[in-house]
């Protein structure tokens, strides 16, 4: 996150977090169901998560986020700007990490 600040690339910075924090509200309902014994609630509110997982960083994320960062980012700053390529490997590890784990 300090990088994209520090290299002014904080748009991309706020695509990401949006992108993470959308399943986060789901996650935390279905805790909530958990926490109250409320079972028809938590897996409800846990597969509204995992569709939103899906969703958000498995399709969204690659498709609109590492698409403009990576290959239209690269055609306005430069193919050899270091900052843009060592922010693009970031997002593509983060990317792999999605799908990892």
């Amino acid at each position: 996150l300090s990088v994209a600040r520090t290299f002014g690339v904080v748009p991309w910075r706020s695509l990401v977090m949006i992108t993470h924090d959308v399943a986060d509200v789901f996650l935390e309902a279905a805790k909530l169901g958990v926490y109250t014994k409320k079972k028809t609630w938590s897996n409800s509110m846990f597969a509204g998560f995992a569709i939103t997982f899906f969703i958000s960083r498995l399709l969204f994320f690659p498709v609109m986020i590492l698409n403009c960062a990576i290959i239209e980012g690269a055609y306005v700053v430069g193919f050899n700007w270091p900052v843009h390529c060592l922010y693009s490997g970031f997002l593509i590890v983060l990317q792999i990490l999605h799908i990892l784990l």
